[in-house]
C-alpha cells in the first residue's frame, strides 16, 4: 500500500510543479501575451487544467500499473494487477486533490500558489509520520493521501473519495471564475 501511496506523491508532485508553470508565465509577462489573440482566460485555464489532471492521473496510474506487474510476475499472482491497479486509482483523486488547492489558489490569490506545496509536504509527513507521531486514523485521514482508505491492503474509505471529488471540483471551479475576474499583470 505504501508503493501506491507513494506514487500518488509523485502524481502530486508532478502536478504542482507544472501547475507552478502557469505562475511562471504570469510574472514573466507572458500571459497577457498568449491572451491578447482573443483568446478567452477560462479557455487558456481550462485547457492546461485538463492537461495537468490528465498528466496527474497518467503517471499515477503509469507507476501503479508498474507496481502492479511486477507484484504479480513476482508472487506468480496475476490476479494482484487489477488489485493494485484499482488501488492505484485511488490515489490519483488524492493527487488531483492537490493539484486542485493549486488551482484554485492560481485563481484566486497567485501570489499563495505555493502554499499547495505546504499543504502537499505536510500530507506526506502525515502519511509516512502518523504512526511514529501516534495519529489517530482519524488524524491520519486528514491527508488527502489517507482520505481514500488504505486499498489494496484494506478498504476504500468511499466517503473520503467522494469528499476529496467534491472538494476538487469546487477548487478547480473557484480556481476558473476567480482567474476570470481578477487582474493579470502587464508589461
Amino acid at each position: 500500500q505504501m508503493l501506491l501511496v507513494f506514487v500518488g506523491f509523485l502524481g502530486a508532485a508532478y502536478a504542482l510543479q507544472t501547475l507552478g508553470g502557469l505562475r511562471g508565465e504570469e510574472t514573466a509577462g507572458r500571459l497577457e501575451v498568449m491572451l491578447a489573440p482573443g483568446r478567452s482566460r477560462s479557455a487558456w485555464l481550462a485547457a492546461h487544467i485538463a492537461v495537468v489532471l490528465t498528466g496527474t492521473v497518467v503517471v499515477v496510474l503509469a507507476g501503479s500499473a508498474a507496481f502492479a506487474v511486477s507484484s504479480a510476475a513476482v508472487l506468480g499472482d496475476p490476479a494482484l494487477v487489477g488489485r493494485i491497479l484499482g488501488a492505484g486509482a485511488w490515489q490519483a483523486v488524492s493527487a488531483v486533490s492537490v493539484a486542485a488547492l493549486s488551482i484554485g489558489l492560481f485563481g484566486m490569490i497567485p501570489r499563495l500558489q505555493a502554499l499547495a506545496w505546504v499543504v502537499f509536504a505536510v500530507a506526506v509527513v502525515v502519511t509516512f509520520m502518523g504512526p511514529s507521531l501516534r495519529l489517530t486514523a482519524d488524524q491520519m485521514r486528514l491527508s488527502p493521501f489517507g482520505a481514500v482508505g488504505t486499498a489494496p491492503t484494506g478498504p476504500v474509505d468511499v466517503t473520503g473519495v467522494v469528499v476529496l471529488l467534491a472538494v476538487s471540483t469546487a477548487l478547480v471551479t473557484v480556481g476558473l471564475l476567480g482567474f476570470r475576474r481578477r487582474d493579470v499583470p502587464k508589461t
